[in-house]
């Protein structure tokens, strides 16, 4: 029985995940920001079998509240096993370009604050010398666009964070998993425009649930395709990608 950290508890991706999590009777100890859901949501998975699903709301832009409150879940919580972190936000680019405030809180929330979370989490596990921080990151930090760059410049900046971590790791038993998922369906991607290429959080998070128990990838894309795809967008042009 596995003891889990979920920081973002009510983001579609993270939801599902747990939502298996839970099927297999593992403690889950949720952190968001939004009361009601995280109530709600924590019934649903007592329901599913979670031998424990406690939770804390918290802002997530209060780092400092934030880092107090999961230092306190690692001295409560003995031997928590994985840490999640799936939380980040589109933010309106248009709009940002005449705002640097709206820039700076883009940056801050998609790549700051997960890089310090998972600074502070890694630094327990290395204590402790076992533990996993999965990270759900995103495909737009590997090719940068204009339609939303300064999302993937923050995204990307967490995907170098982790691969530099990567580099730290000596021999114990502490993996850093970054996820990327391409287009997925989610509260988050309700104003877009859907076709072929889409897909479903369920879907992703059936991956993610079995990939940190078998595999020791530091990174998975998700559908696996999108590795392939990025591959390609990267010996395109620049202008091209201007325009996508």
């Amino acid at each position: 029985m596995k003891k889990i950290l979920i920081i973002g508890a009510n983001s579609k991706i993270a939801l599902e995940c747990s939502k298996i999590w839970a099927s297999r009777n593992y403690e889950l100890y949720l952190i968001g920001r939004n009361k009601k859901k995280l109530k709600i949501n924590s019934r649903v998975l007592l329901k599913r079998g979670a031998k424990i699903a406690k939770y804390k709301c918290i802002d997530l832009l209060k780092i400092k509240k934030l880092r107090q409150e999961i230092e306190k879940n690692f001295t409560k919580i003995k031997n928590i096993d994985i840490a999640f972190i799936c939380f980040g936000a589109l933010f309106n680019q248009k709009q940002e370009m005449h705002d640097w405030n709206k820039i700076n809180k883009n940056i801050y929330l998609n790549g700051i604050v997960t890089c310090q979370l998972i600074y502070l989490i890694f630094k327990i596990f290395c204590k402790k010398k076992i533990g996993s921080i999965v990270v759900i990151t995103s495909v737009a930090g590997d090719v940068i666009k204009k339609s939303n760059f300064i999302y993937g410049l923050a995204k990307s900046m967490v995907s170098n964070f982790m691969l530099g971590l990567n580099y730290e790791l000596k021999n114990n038993n502490i993996r850093l998993i970054d996820i990327k998922p391409g287009l997925i369906k989610t509260p988050m991607t309700v104003n877009f425009k859907k076709n072929f290429l889409w897909s479903k959080a369920n879907s992703i998070a059936k991956i993610i649930a079995k990939k940190i128990e078998i595999n020791n990838s530091e990174v998975i894309y998700f559908p696996f395709y999108w590795r392939y795809l990025i591959a390609i967008l990267k010996v395109f042009p620049k202008k091209i990608l201007k325009f996508l």
